[in-house]
Formats: structure tokens, C-alpha cells, sequence
């Protein structure tokens, strides 16, 4: 007879074999009869090794050496935000409770730095997208640019201090570039409601990533080795890796018919 390979039931990562006796009221009981003791016996021995623990993790968690066996919060993070990504239920939204859900086209950051941070303000605690098309064929070669710049977006939106997704998409045209953006972005109830363009301009663009460096360079030195905040190094590899802007007029690849086609 065939024999059947046993089924293996994948489950969160995050449970773990509970115990059938153990109950949560009795054990918080025995921590705080615990600390309740340790005062009573030697309260100043006690209160210095609640301290000195404190002080340990505090130190661990802002000096502690980099580690290469992954990061167990976004495990956590992960799963919580599934589980309240199912309750959000788009058949249960109303009109009172409408919040702007931006989806931004960006051509090239270091033009559009400034509607950036412009859209950061204006989207009020909702949904923020930036979203960026590569004209070109779904091969090989534009795929794989697709994910060598997603890195480099991510560190940007890092630096720029802006709570928004990326969004990099390969398509052959403008306009279907970012139907599709604005058609499979987003997850559940968080879906963006709004579309922003910034305004077709045959002139040469200006970098405006300077006014991104200059808030960078108001943090104090000392602030940053203290709370080891690579921002400003993330920001200099984003200045090296993002395209370049335009010296010419001919190099602009989007014409004036797709752009008013995405907006029609």
C-alpha cells in the first residue's frame, strides 16, 4: 500500500508549548511576592540590582555590538500587524472616519525631495506611498534593477525622516506603470485612495536632496556616536546610488501625452 507522508501543520512562529498547569494570575503573584520579599530583606540591595539590571539593558540596547542572527521583533511585528490587518475591514469603513491614502509617482528623489516632505505633512497619520515606474520590458535586466534600487529608496525614505512605503514597478509605459501602482499597492484596508503628481516641467531639474543634508547636519556629532545613528552615512550612499538628473531636454523619457493620460 502507498504509505502517506504525515502532514505538517505550519503555525506562527511565535507559539510556543504551553504548559497544561501553568496559569498566568499565580505566576505574576510569585514575581511581584518576589520583589515584595527582596525590599523586605534588603531593600537596599534589592533596589541596587533592579538598578544595575537596568542599567545593563540600557547599555546592551544602545552599545551592544551588531548581530548576524536576525532581529526577533519583526517577528512580533510581523505578526501583530497581520492579525490587525484582518480586522481592518474595508466593508466597515465610513465616511466620518476618511484619512488621505497618498500614493506619490516620483521620477527622481533628487528633484522631488521637496513635494516629499511636502506630502509627509499632508497626509495627516494615513497611508503614504512612494511610488516610482521604470519604463522598460519585465526581463531580467529591469527586474533586477528593480531590486537593486529598492534598498536605496527604503535608506532614503530612512533618511528623509518620512513615514511612507516604497514602491518600484517595471512597466513599458508611464501610464500603465502607474495604473498598476495604483491598482496592486497597498494591503487589506490600507490601499491608497489618492494619486499626486508633481507638474510636467521640460526645464532641467534642481537637486533638492541638500535641504535633506542640511537637516541631517543640524544633529550634533555627539548625538549620533552616542545613539549610533548611521542616517547620515545611509544618506551619502543614497547621494552615490540614485540615478542622476537630466542635462538635457532630450533625456526626459516621459512625454507630455502619457502624463496627461495618467491623470485622465
Amino acid at each position: 500500500k502507498p504509505t502517506q507522508e504525515p502532514q505538517v501543520f505550519m503555525q506562527a512562529s511565535l507559539q510556543r508549548a504551553s504548559l497544561v498547569y501553568s496559569l498566568s494570575l499565580p505566576a505574576l503573584l510569585g514575581i511581584i511576592s518576589s520583589l515584595a520579599m527582596m525590599f523586605v530583606v534588603q531593600y537596599a540591595y534589592a533596589g541596587a540590582a533592579l538598578a544595575l539590571s537596568a542599567l545593563l539593558f540600557v547599555g546592551l540596547l544602545l552599545f551592544g555590538p551588531p548581530t548576524a542572527w536576525g532581529d526577533v521583533s519583526q517577528a512580533l511585528i510581523f505578526y501583530q500587524v497581520r492579525k490587525f490587518l484582518l480586522r481592518l475591514d474595508v466593508r466597515k469603513s465610513h465616511i466620518k472616519f476618511w484619512r488621505p491614502q497618498i500614493l506619490l509617482l516620483v521620477a527622481n528623489p533628487r528633484s522631488a525631495y521637496t513635494i516629499i516632505d511636502f506630502i509627509n505633512d499632508l497626509k495627516k497619520g494615513g497611508l503614504y506611498v512612494l511610488g516610482h515606474v521604470i519604463k522598460g520590458s519585465f526581463d531580467k535586466k529591469f527586474t533586477n534593477k528593480q531590486k537593486e534600487l529598492l534598498p536605496i529608496w527604503l535608506n532614503l525614505i530612512d533618511s528623509a525622516k518620512v513615514k511612507a512605503f516604497a514602491e518600484i514597478t517595471v512597466s513599458p509605459s508611464f501610464r500603465l506603470g502607474a495604473q498598476s501602482l495604483l491598482m496592486t499597492t497597498g494591503l487589506g484596508g490600507m490601499k491608497p485612495n489618492t494619486l499626486a503628481v508633481g507638474f510636467y516641467s521640460g526645464d532641467l531639474p534642481l537637486n533638492c536632496l541638500y535641504h535633506c543634508e542640511q537637516a541631517l547636519r543640524r544633529i550634533p556629532k555627539a548625538i549620533r556616536i552616542i545613539f549610533k545613528d548611521d542616517t547620515l552615512i545611509k544618506f551619502n550612499n543614497v547621494q552615490i546610488s540614485l540615478p542622476q538628473l537630466r542635462t538635457t531636454s532630450e533625456e526626459q523619457t516621459t512625454t507630455p501625452e502619457e502624463y496627461c493620460q495618467v491623470l485622465t
